[in-house]
């Protein structure tokens, strides 16, 4: 009976198995990649083949030979005796386990090569780097498409000979070959002769193995710093190399030990190699280091050391970064701040994190819908031809609030989300977002901008499990009061139910017989799977990594999700390995490597699934070998629609592992000594939230890539206007402080941007400002002292304490707080959220401005930047006549010494023919860079300043002047009293 439950229980799982098999095959083929399956399964079975085949041969071969070879004499003894019982048991069926012995160590060493299918792909597709290393002169590819088949083929050979030697060993004890009890011969010389060529075998194996360890070295992460060094050159590598000649020395004697008797040479050969590889190759290194590497090592790694800089900076997209000085002065003026329209309003006022409770809250509609709770998705558009800085976040379904249980409800009629939410991240009305796109059906208040034609979302970042569709079933759209909403799929998304049969594959794969049996479900129906984002991008792609957090867009009408990919290898010589610190769980980044390119973006149609792949780095070797690969597969950029070019992002998983590493590695090559020492390191800069009071943490890793105790500092996205630029852009940002070990150092060092906008060469390029005055006596702070500074401003503070008062029903949180460039200053800007305990809504009540030594907290941007500097910028969003503000506050609505707001809100001093020419000269600025032209803008922009900068002058000329003529008077009336 337990043997029919087994051999049941084994014909369900090959059933199931067979109907994974042709389901995945289907999914493929709905989708358009089927030659990906099919190339990806070939590579995998020729792969898994020729090793079962190869091991197959050298095994049987083997046995068959230790039988072959079985004396016709055996001396009589306890131990033969045994033996010999064991072959009668056998008998005639030596041969029988001969077959079944390689079978069974061939299948299970030979079939894991079918793991090696991309290592395979790429060592056949292989593309040059057209970069050598300078050390063995060998193209980069060879590190990165050829080491690491080689390396699993040395391994596996080694590994396959062992157990080979280990099993004909066993053959020639049971056929009489070897006897440990003999008083005679133990070994007959024609065994000898076999095991001395399975050693030599095996020992020019290994000579092979030392001559790809020399190529090792070169990525090898043992030392301060990847790569080769000055005692891998010195020691290791001359080791390396001897180890190759006593290697195939040993091949020699093991050789020409098969006419000699006794095992005397091989045993010589053996402990030289033992003596040499504990000796030369453990001792000696050691040695070198410490008496000559230690005392001398800036100059004795130096032209060492430089290579690692250089190639971590190619590796990671860092040698090419735009490097500025950013010359810091704490004064700024108001007529600075008042022109700054292309910053100041457009500051992200909405922080995604805490805002996405709040899109939760206010727009999901009902149970069955949410929104990533986690983190809302950044992005622009122009918006009434301005360009916009957004939240937005897709309406998907939710499994778990489904009002009705049950397999009909979860897989006919509740099938997809709806539509999405989209919020302006610098527009607060009431505290809170300010919803241009929303509910449910959709209201598109900016359709002329971003129009929407299907709303419907059928695959999402959250959207797991099957759905059946096109049924007989009405879908639920929504539900307004007790009235359902309909829809029915018309996409061609899924796989077609079709036959009986096709449906009994889906059955066994969904474990469930309720497809068969259901009356709605007709041939034509579809059964959509593989429906989040992340599951379906590597089912398609399993060869690239992948970001953690897939945008939605909106390009045609149609809702898209956008997944940005990566290309890696941990093989790049004397790149370091990657600091990951900051990178979020489910990150493709998170793994161990030393190469990196966002080479690849991936669109999701969210209402049908098709992927597309786009290359936009055709630079990158990695992808142009994965091309040659899947051309079919990978798009070139230029097919990629213009309205979806508009909406690339800088990604954030590389851009976090780009600022690691920079603060490292932003010295130029030369200065290796820095590099050793840590003289010039920085550190991103501390999070504010945990200067505030957030756990502290330590962040040393076994390679050296040092960060201090504190939490760091997340990149985020925001739309500039970057210093000595003309331009507004799309860029993702983070700073950096001095390093230190006791992070007491919170100036900002230095602040890096990866631009976003597709633009002539803009796209993907980093640009690193340098601030030029660190440790003097006008220096710019970093966000850890800005957030203290927050907190220590007596006013500020005591709001603050009252407003996060837990036990009275209400709680702050900061957002994130954002670095304004505006001319060689900077301003800070922190939003600050008060949620009530019932509700728990995040309510967006404050804006905290800081400058220099000054913070100000108002109900608005506006009312803080005319508290802090006494202007109105145009652009900013209206504040309020009679505006709250507490802090340092040095001018309200109604009286500025220096600026008074016009109609229209533009800054300008007094009344007069200078504030119109102004005013003038600005709107025909405004208008120049809607139109593109940038030169124009600037010139515009100049005369504007100006022609403030002479009337202020003439203003401040005529009050010297009275002041010259008051005092005259009194002197005249002084002489004649």
């Amino acid at each position: 009976m337990a043997f029919i439950v087994v051999g049941l229980f084994a014909l369900l799982l090959s059933v199931r198995g067979i109907a994974n098999f042709v389901t995945d095959y289907l999914w493929f083929d709905a989708v358009g990649y089927s030659d990906v399956w099919s190339q990806v399964l070939a590579s995998k079975i020729i792969l898994a083949l020729i090793f079962i085949v190869l091991f197959s041969v050298l095994c049987w071969t083997n046995l068959w030979l230790a039988d072959r070879l079985a004396p016709q004499y055996r001396e009589a003894s306890p131990e033969e005796e045994a033996v010999m019982r064991f072959r009668e048991v056998i008998g005639s069926r030596w041969g029988l386990v001969r077959f079944a012995v390689t079978g069974l160590f061939a299948i299970s060493i030979g079939a894991g090569a079918a793991s090696q299918w991309r290592n395979w792909l790429l060592f056949t597709n292989s593309v040059d780097f057209g970069v050598d290393d300078p050390q063995f002169g060998q193209d980069i590819s060879f590190y990165v498409f050829r080491m690491p088949f080689l390396n699993f083929l040395a391994s596996w050979l080694f590994t396959a000979f062992m157990v080979v030697l280990v099993l004909t060993i066993a053959m020639h004890y049971l056929a009489g070959g070897i006897r440990i009890q003999s008083v005679n011969e133990r070994v007959t010389p024609q065994v000898k002769a076999h095991m001395s060529f399975l050693l030599a075998s095996m020992a020019l194996i290994r000579a092979f193995s030392y001559w790809l360890d020399r190529y090792a070295l070169s990525y090898s992460t043992d030392g301060k710093f990847a790569g080769l060094g000055y005692t891998d050159v010195k020691a290791r590598l001359p080791v390396l190399n001897l180890l190759i000649l006593i290697a195939l020395l040993s091949v020699v004697l093991f050789v020409v030990n098969i006419r000699r008797k006794g095992w005397g040479l091989p045993a010589v050969a053996v402990g030289l190699w033992a003596l040499v590889s504990i000796v030369m190759g453990g001792i000696y290194p050691i040695v070198v280091q410490r008496f000559s590497v230690d005392p001398d090592e800036t100059t004795k790694e130096a032209v060492y050391v430089a290579r690692n800089i250089e190639a971590t900076k190619n590796a990671f997209g860092l040698g090419t970064v735009d490097q500025r000085v950013f010359s810091y002065d704490e004064d700024l003026t108001g007529q600075n701040v008042a022109t700054s329209e292309l910053n100041v309003p457009a500051v992200p006022l909405l922080d995604p994190n805490i805002s996405a409770q709040t899109f939760a809250l206010q727009q999901a509609e009902r149970s069955f819908f949410q929104f990533d709770d986690r983190e809302l998705d950044v992005d622009r558009y122009v918006i009434d031809g301005v360009p916009t800085q957004v939240l937005i976040s897709a309406r998907e379904l939710n499994p778990s609030g489904i009002p009705e249980s049950g397999w009909e409800s979860e897989v006919l009629s509740f099938t997809h989300g709806n539509g999405l939410a989209l919020a302006p991240a610098n527009l607060i009305r009431d505290s809170l977002p300010t919803f241009f796109i929303g509910d449910v059906p959709l209201e598109n208040d900016i359709e002329d901008d971003i129009p929407i034609d299907q709303p419907r979302i059928y695959y999402g970042e959250n959207m797991d499990g099957y759905a059946i569709v096109d049924t007989d079933r009405d879908e639920i759209d929504s539900i307004d009061g007790s009235t359902r909403i309909s829809h029915n799929y018309a996409g061609e998304g899924g796989v077609i139910a079709g036959s009986f049969w096709r449906r009994s594959m889906f059955a066994l794969r969904f474990q469930s017989i309720d497809p068969l049996i259901s009356d709605f479900v007709r041939d034509d129906s579809r059964f959509v799977w593989n429906r989040n984002i992340g599951d379906r991008v590597e089912k398609v792609a399993p060869f690239l990594e992948f970001d953690r957090n897939p945008y939605p867009v909106v390009v045609d009408g149609r809702i898209l999700f956008v997944v940005d990919a990566y290309t890696t290898t941990s093989n790049y010589p004397y790149a370091q390995t990657r600091n990951n610190l900051n990178v979020g769980s489910g990150s493709g980044l998170r793994s161990g490597f030393n190469y990196v390119r966002n080479s690849v973006k991936v669109t999701v149609d969210a209402y049908d699934g098709t992927v597309i792949l786009y290359v936009v780095d055709s630079g990158d070797p990695i992808i142009a070998a994965w091309q040659k690969v899947f051309p079919e597969l990978l798009r070139p950029m230029t097919e990629m629609p213009e309205s979806l070019l508009d909406n690339l992002r800088y990604p954030e998983d590389i851009f976090t592992i780009q600022t690691n590493m920079w603060a490292k590695y932003h010295i130029d090559i030369d200065e290796t000594a820095d590099l050793l020492e840590g003289s010039d390191e920085w550190a991103v800069a501390q999070d504010p939230g945990g200067v505030l009071g957030a756990d502290l943490t330590s962040t040393t890793n076994a390679q050296g890539v040092s960060s201090s105790s504190e939490d760091r500092v997340d990149p985020y996205y925001s739309l500039l206007r970057l210093p000595d630029d003309t331009k507004q852009e799309f860029v993702i940002f983070r700073s950096f402080v001095p390093f230190s070990a006791d992070d007491q150092r919170k100036e900002l060092q230095s602040f890096m941007v990866g631009i976003s906008e597709v633009g002539a060469q803009d796209y993907g390029r980093l640009v690193s400002y340098e601030v030029a005055n660190v440790g003097g006596d006008d220096e710019a702070p970093g966000p850890g002292l800005v957030a203290s500074q927050i907190t220590s401003q007596e006013e500020v503070s005591r709001q603050i304490s009252l407003l996060n008062a837990r036990d009275e029903g209400s709680s702050v949180e900061f957002g994130d707080l954002i670095v304004v460039p505006i001319e060689n200053s900077l301003i800070y800007v922190r939003p600050l959220y008060v949620i009530a305990t019932g509700t728990k809504q995040p309510n967006l009540e404050w804006v905290i401005v800081s400058h220099a030594d000054s913070v100000v907290m108002c109900h608005s941007m506006a009312d803080s930047i005319r508290a802090l500097f006494g202007v109105e910028v145009r652009g900013l969003q209206d504040g309020d006549d009679d505006a709250t503000c507490v802090g340092d506050v040095s001018f309200n609505r109604l009286t500025s010494p220096s600026f008074t707001p016009s109609s229209d809100g533009g800054p300008v001093i007094g009344d007069g023919p200078a504030a119109e020419e102004a005013l003038k000269l600005l709107d025909d600025a405004k208008n120049a860079l809607l139109d593109g032209d940038l030169g124009q803008y600037q010139t515009l922009v100049e005369a504007a300043r100006g022609v403030l900068a002479a009337a202020e002058a003439e203003a401040a000329a005529d009050a010297d002047a009275a002041d010259a003529d008051d005092a005259s008077t009194e002197d005249s009336d002084d002489a004649g009293g």
